[in-house]
């Protein structure tokens, strides 16, 4: 299918986003005009607040897991790409399919209002994960955008409730990412679809909060991660523990920019793409944070019982 370049029209969903306010930010910046799903009125009047654009509107979507969630504003809005980035990310206990099924169900809804009610959409960029890729493997092993994390969804197929809530959320990304893929080849036969599709997968995404954030229990799912690593107790977080990997990660921006091109490059249909950077670990967090107060914490005799974790990993 064509790209979709300036001045086009875009739709994304979870707008509130903290990936999706940065891809809404570069959206803009790139000169396409932009309408964004969010929950409530006040979220979207913190974004009208926050972009302060002509070019950027917003709609309300209560429940992406309604079977018609988005047949209004995409009936209505004649737009020329969607970018797809609410999800549910949840990571404590409970029932798996109260993540899973939204997830799933919204990914599926947005595909099916387009192909209904979205003649002009050329182009559907979701936003996937680099866990819909990754699993544990016998090493070496080179990963690829050609590789499923099935693992996962065995983990909470045999897990049931007492799945992790981890477990879950990797689970409800694959499967939500395998709908859509399934979606496309069940209906391009038949005519139905006049649009193509393109995931993106990132890693861990940080970086500036644009997002709207009143607590630390409000932060999104990566950067609590985050949070809770530079702040833990001394059980919860070892020397042994800090110096392990946690994943791969990648700047909200790079991750922004990624979707974006994903929409403007022709040759990006049909396509998925693993998008990383480098790895972390909670020693890394703790060195990004010191490095600021480097000169004053020079002497590391200066360390007290009581001080930080994330000066006391630091030297």
């Amino acid at each position: 299918m064509p790209a979709v370049t300036t001045p086009g029209k875009i739709l994304v969903t979870g707008a509130s986003g903290a990936l999706a306010t940065h891809v809404v930010q570069t959206l803009l910046n790139q000169g396409y005009s932009v309408v964004g799903t969010v929950r409530s009125a006040s979220k979207g009047d913190y974004l009208v607040d926050l972009f302060k654009s002509e070019a950027f509107s917003y709609a309300i979507v209560k429940d992406i897991g309604a079977a018609d969630a988005f047949d209004d504003v995409i009936r209505t809005g004649e737009f020329d790409g969607v970018l797809h980035t609410a999800s549910p990310f949840h990571t404590g206990p409970g029932d798996p399919q109260a993540v899973i099924l939204p997830a799933v169900k919204g990914t599926t809804n947005v595909l099916e209002s387009v192909m209904n009610f979205g003649p002009t959409v050329k182009r559907v960029v979701i936003t996937a994960s680099a866990i819909n890729i990754l699993e544990p493997k016998p090493l070496p092993y080179t990963f690829s955008e050609k590789d499923w994390n099935t693992s996962s969804i065995s983990a909470v197929e045999q897990a049931g409730d007492k799945a992790d809530g981890y477990s879950t959320y990797c689970a409800s990304k694959t499967l939500a990412e395998r709908a859509a893929w399934d979606f496309m080849s069940a209906h391009r036969g038949d005519g139905s679809i006049t649009f193509d599709l393109v995931a993106t997968n990132p890693s861990y995404i940080f970086g500036p909060i644009l997002h709207d954030v009143q607590s630390p229990e409000t932060l999104n799912e990566s950067h609590k991660l985050f949070f809770d690593t530079v702040t833990a107790k001394d059980s919860q977080l070892t020397p042994e523990k800090a110096a392990k990997y946690l994943g791969g990660m990648v700047d909200a921006r790079t991750v922004a920019l990624a979707h974006v091109r994903a929409l403007s490059v022709e040759e990006a249909g049909g396509n998925r793409f693993f998008v990383t950077d480098s790895q972390w670990s909670a020693q890394d967090a703790c060195e990004w944070l010191f490095d600021p107060f480097d000169q004053l914490f020079r002497d590391s005799s200066t360390l007290l019982s009581s001080t930080p974790r994330w000066l006391r990993y630091s030297r």
